[in-house]
């Protein structure tokens, strides 16, 4: 039990050597997003709504799908990573919200997160706003630009 002991110990003071922390917490790619679709002020029920990550330092990458309720409203929860170590490096982390209606792509959320925190896209939950009718622009996030027809 001891050199079990010893050798975690090694191996802690090993990767603080080299910039890595324990930090045994997660790791949020992408917060948890609640959002409303509508076009001129009415909901859109039946909407498909498609969240796309990519995280740059876990080499890993997901499309989830997702349709609106009859209110137009719809959910992605949180993607995280359970992480060990934390690592002297900036995270980059693609994010986008797509919305189709009528066969058409709207560009909902475009970003590029550079943190782990929850909620660390816009330093608050994310509640969007969508409305199909909105032109695309830009909304300022905690690491750069948001760009798309949501509103938080």
């Amino acid at each position: 039990m001891k050199i079990i002991i010893r050798l975690l110990v090694m191996g802690f003071i090993g990767f603080g050597l080299v910039g890595c922390t324990p930090c045994f917490c997660d790791h949020y790619i992408f917060s948890e997003v609640d959002g409303v679709v509508h076009l001129n002020g009415k909901p859109l029920p039946n909407v498909e709504v498609i969240q796309y990550y990519r995280s740059e330092e876990y080499n890993q990458s997901a499309t989830n799908p997702t349709t609106t309720d009859n209110q137009g409203k719809f959910h992605f929860p949180a993607v995280t990573k359970y992480a060990f170590f934390g690592y002297p490096v900036e995270p980059v982390n693609e994010q986008k919200i797509t919305i189709v209606h009528n066969n058409t792509e709207y560009k909902g959320w475009w970003y590029f997160k550079h943190n782990y925190d929850d909620n660390g896209e816009i330093d608050k939950k994310i509640s969007l706003t969508c409305d199909l009718s909105a032109p695309d622009q830009e909304r300022e996030g905690r690491s750069g630009p948001v760009a798309g027809i949501c509103d938080f």
